[in-house]
């Protein structure tokens, strides 16, 4: 915990530039986290950024502490929004059952620890009705542990990819 804790700190930075970019461009962005405690500090780092304030950016916060009618809310808003916007969450809390195919960029901040995790988080934002791309980043940071939880992935991938017969 302390070791993931450390890479979330580490890459914080290189989060809120990729964020900030994408909302002076217009962007929706989704960022996914395992942690609460990450999704929390997100949600504040991001409402400080100056391009956040300039163009009164709208940003959503939540994880499975809030309410499964709160979240489908937030989502629906996010859905609804016709400008940039930001939605920070858990995985868990959104990464299964919800549309988001209305996403410019997704960030998943801190990976899951198996690949069908990773295909149910993909799966929010790659779906049928999808209107325009949408842009996947797996913002790891290096000489960390996570360095290790993604090579342990992407060993999965390919046995997961022959046993179902799944070239996703």
């Amino acid at each position: 915990e302390v070791r993931l804790a450390q890479a979330a700190s580490k890459k914080r930075r290189a989060v809120l530039n990729l964020v900030s970019d994408h909302i002076s461009s217009g962007h929706k962005v989704v960022i996914f986290s395992g942690r609460r405690r990450d999704v929390d500090a997100l949600g504040v780092d991001i409402r400080k950024q100056p391009m956040i304030k300039k163009k009164k950016t709208q940003v959503w916060a939540a994880h499975g502490g809030v309410d499964t009618v709160e979240r489908q809310k937030i989502v629906d808003a996010y859905m609804s929004s016709k400008e940039g916007c930001v939605l920070v969450g858990t995985g868990d809390a959104f990464g299964e059952s919800l549309n988001m195919q209305d996403t410019d960029a997704a960030l998943f901040c801190m990976l899951p620890y198996t690949p069908g995790q990773i295909r149910q988080w993909e799966g929010r934002f790659a779906r049928l009705g999808q209107k325009r791309p949408v842009t996947i980043y797996y913002v790891i940071c290096e000489d960390t542990v996570e360095e290790h939880i993604a090579e342990i992935l992407i060993n999965k991938m390919d046995a997961v990819e022959r046993i179902v017969e799944d070239e996703e």
